[in-house]
């Protein structure tokens, strides 16, 4: 990058912008506050502008707050409620150094209502504008839809880390670097402009961003370099939330309330011939028959005999014996 075409407008501007595209990440805002700031060090008077309000996401970049959503620097435009044909007529005068705006109604309709008064400026002029992180004047939005002289009469800047298609009168484009960041870091050192700590923090969080913490493999020597210089100019970088391990808690039983019912014990009732049937063998049985085991006879039991017993069968017996000596 040829950074020697900006001294000469760099030098002769007494105002200057910097505008950052809509919707822009944090490398982009990183890059534009610390141009914007250290343009706003060295004595310039510079304005910061991006169309979409910034979020809580980037509250920790430094002059984060400065950063409008318009560039009209120069005319002051008052506004109010209007009904139709109800003002006769404007005119102004100085009385004690006070310029007075008098808005004259008819004589059938209401004065103006001055809690409906409004106040905001137009007309931006400025000799240099810097465009951070922009492919083309478009995505400026309002910015640039609503002040279109101001890119044709000033000198417009665009700096892009892609080899993008030129649209400005001085572009500084650097595919070889990661970060829009890293490339102000170079201009500052091109300007020799000082790095106090707020900057370097700045820059940082733009290399952070756009390198995925250093993970990125495409990652560069002179990024680690650069990184190095910041840490040592008082850099602070964003350090991950730290996740501290939770003690083991066993699990709690809940005691049942008196509208969850109690559990009972399992009743087993046989199984009948029929439910035994219908139950699939087990896998194993299939795959390893076992072998069968032969049952031992049951012997026969005695059958009661059908014959009447005799009557004398339980009385006592006398033996008789028809042997004489």
């Amino acid at each position: 990058m040829d950074f020697n075409q900006l001294n000469a407008p760099l030098e002769q501007a007494n105002d200057i912008f910097v505008l950052l595209p809509q919707t822009p990440n944090l490398d982009q805002i990183a890059a534009g506050l610390t141009l914007y700031s250290s343009l706003k060090n060295s004595g310039k008077n510079v304005s910061i502008a991006c169309p979409t309000q910034m979020s809580v996401e980037f509250s920790r970049l430094f002059a984060v707050d400065k950063i409008a959503t318009k560039i009209g620097n120069r005319n002051l435009v008052i506004s109010f409620d209007y009904v139709k044909d109800a003002i006769e007529k404007v005119s102004y005068n100085i009385e004690e150094e006070k310029f007075n705006l008098v808005v004259q109604p008819k004589a059938n309709q209401k004065p103006l209502d001055s809690e409906s008064v409004s106040y905001s400026y137009s007309g931006a002029v400025a000799e240099l504008v810097f465009i951070i992180g922009a492919s083309r004047l478009e995505d400026l939005a309002d910015l640039y839809a609503s002040e279109r002289k101001l890119f044709t009469d000033a000198t417009t800047v665009s700096i892009h880390r892609l080899q993008i298609t030129p649209f400005a009168k001085i572009n500084l484009h650097e595919p070889k670097i990661n970060s829009l960041s890293q490339i102000v870091y170079h201009l500052m050192g091109h300007l020799k402009f000082p790095l106090t700590n707020d900057l370097a923090t700045n820059i940082l969080a733009g290399i952070d961003h756009a390198t995925n913490k250093f993970q990125n493999p495409n990652i560069s020597a002179d990024t680690f370099a650069v990184a190095s210089q910041l840490l040592q100019a008082g850099a602070k970088r964003q350090a991950m939330p730290s996740i501290q391990p939770q003690p083991f808690q066993p699990p709690t039983r809940l005691k049942p309330t008196s509208s969850q019912a109690q559990p009972t014990q399992p009743v087993f009732k046989p199984m009948t011939q029929t439910q035994s049937a219908q139950i699939p063998p087990h896998p194993a049985n299939q795959t390893q028959p076992q072998p069968k085991t032969q049952t031992p006879p049951t012997p026969p039991q005695p059958q009661p005999s059908n014959q009447s017993v005799p009557k004398d069968w339980m009385q006592p017996k006398i033996f008789k014996g028809s042997t004489k000596v």
